[in-house]
């Protein structure tokens, strides 16, 4: 078997990787929003002393994708411990 075979050692773990650093930006994608509006909202705040509450009802809206984004990065990370095959972005949005 060469080194730079596809079924080398160093081949699978390059592929592992590369499938978590592709899960890691979608996760990464889908928490911009809450993490956006949560610096807004404590801008505002340092700036007036209040906390208007429409500002936090924004940001808590937005945190939503957060939970279904982290449950998916979690389905898939378990499928991949247990060595099932897939496709990782098709796996993430299911």
């Amino acid at each position: 078997m060469s080194f730079f075979s596809m079924d080398s050692p160093l081949m699978r773990f390059l592929n592992r990787m590369a499938d978590l650093i592709v899960l890691n930006l979608l996760s990464i994608l889908f928490a911009i929003p809450a993490l956006i509006s949560g610096y807004l909202t404590l801008a505002i705040y340092g700036e007036t002393g209040q906390l208007p509450l429409v500002y936090l009802l924004i940001t808590a809206l937005l945190s939503f994708p957060v939970g279904a984004s982290l449950t998916a990065l979690h389905t898939v990370l378990i499928k991949m411990v247990k060595n099932e095959e897939g496709y990782i972005v098709k796996g993430f949005f299911k």
